[in-house]
């Protein structure tokens, strides 16, 4: 799919909505708390250091509570030992913080989450209005919730799917007779925590909830779809309908900040600033990896003028791995989706041989991996030590320990 904004189709949306929606009042807790926590939380990560918890890089659960309290509408729990997930909206801060790249992952030993002080200061001279524009279409194209547990999105897990879905299940379900804190339950649960809480912040639901038993642990009573939000859930469902081909791209691409502006001008007359993209630029030297099978360690030098094909070549080379199967690489972007390089005989693009290692955003520290041979699956952790500025023409092997699992099982596997 061609995504210049040029290539998408400008609906003509229902005039009720547009009158409904062009005299929406947006400021720090209108119509919901978004612009007033999406402030507090940057200017609590800009003040105190927040290590980066777990493999995916989430708010650690000893400081979700001050987090919290430091929103402009904090939620009322008060557990012990809770997750990111006990907090939906701070769960769902993380998200479009991620996706928008406000905040990113710094460092290798002991990561923390930091604020991009670039994007953080275009943020400040926005309105408003533009900050909400800004918010509301990184979740809506890339806000999937699997990326909060490291997946890359799928078509179950559309937020416009589950956002639609979740308003027919409310109003189903009031029609069958159900009690409000047993529709708000079952809502809650299929919705999860980072759709949930960003349909609250952007105002597109009401939430009220029991108050915490004394574990701690609190229940969602009552959920109620907005006036706003079934507006902008007609303007955004229209948006996807007329354009065949938007929502798989928002799927298997990442898509840029912007795409829909010229769609929701009769929405967003004012939303002329965008959060500025990260500079690709070509990473030149030689990184030095860290490749992990098992027990077997293998140290390489890889000149970043060489291509992920080249790389294969050498990791298997380096454990006395044959060629013969398929492979791919993953790569965690910034903005928490994952790349995916495939080998040259695979369906979908990028392949392996027309991306050098240079052209990916990987810095010392990033840890990547590579799986070979789909059926084995046989499972390679990737460490980036260091880029050294000096350049070499081929791979060098620089170190080897642990013996290397044997690649066939039984002698005949090798002519399966």
């Amino acid at each position: 799919m061609n995504t210049g904004n040029d290539s998408l189709t400008i609906p003509e949306f229902p005039k009720k909505c547009i009158t409904r929606l062009s005299n929406l009042e947006i400021a720090e807790t209108r119509p919901g708390p978004l612009i007033g926590s999406v402030a507090s939380l940057l200017a609590y990560l800009e003040k105190n250091q927040v290590p980066a918890a777990g493999k995916h890089g989430h708010f650690p659960g000893k400081q979700l509570a001050d987090m919290n309290a430091c929103l402009p509408e904090p939620l009322p729990v008060s557990l012990k030992r809770p997750r990111m997930r006990s907090y939906p909206n701070l769960e769902a801060l993380w998200l479009l913080l991620r996706i928008t790249g406000l905040m990113h992952i710094s460092g290798t030993k002991k990561p923390v989450l930091q604020v991009n002080a670039t994007k953080a200061e275009a943020w400040r001279t926005m309105s408003d209005e533009n900050r909400y524009a800004v918010l509301l279409e990184a979740w809506i194209i890339r806000g999937f919730p699997t990326l909060v547990e490291g997946r890359n999105p799928s078509f179950r897990e559309d937020p416009l799917e589950l956002w639609i879905r979740a308003y027919r299940q409310i109003n189903w379900r009031g029609r069958q007779g159900a009690a409000a804190q047993e529709i708000a339950s079952e809502v809650s649960r299929y919705l999860g925590p980072s759709i949930l809480g960003c349909l609250y912040l952007f105002g597109f639901i009401s939430i009220s909830f029991t108050e915490p038993d004394p574990k701690g642990s609190w229940f969602v009573d009552k959920i109620k779809p907005s006036p706003i939000g079934e507006a902008f859930l007609k303007v955004f469902d229209q948006v996807f309908e007329e354009n065949e081909g938007l929502l798989a791209a928002t799927i298997f691409e990442e898509l840029p900040l912007g795409i829909l502006r010229s769609t929701l001008e009769p929405v967003f007359p004012n939303w002329p600033l965008l959060l500025p993209e990260d500079e690709a630029t070509f990473q030149t030297g030689t990184m030095i990896l860290k490749v992990s099978l098992g027990r077997a360690r293998r140290c390489l030098a890889v000149p970043t003028t060489m291509t992920f094909e080249d790389l294969a070549s050498g990791i298997l080379r380096s454990v006395d791995f044959d060629a013969d199967h398929l492979y791919q690489f993953e790569i965690g972007l910034p903005t928490g989706r994952m790349l995916h390089i495939n080998h040259s005989y695979m369906e979908d693009p990028p392949w392996a041989g027309e991306v050098q290692l240079g052209e990916t955003a990987l810095q010392p520290g990033d840890r990547f991996r590579f799986e070979y041979d789909f059926g084995d699956q046989w499972l390679f952790e990737i460490l980036v030590e260091a880029i050294e500025d000096r350049t070499t023409t081929a791979i060098e092997f620089l170190q080897a320990r642990g013996a290397a699992p044997r690649q066939y099982a039984y002698p005949d596997d090798e002519y399966d």
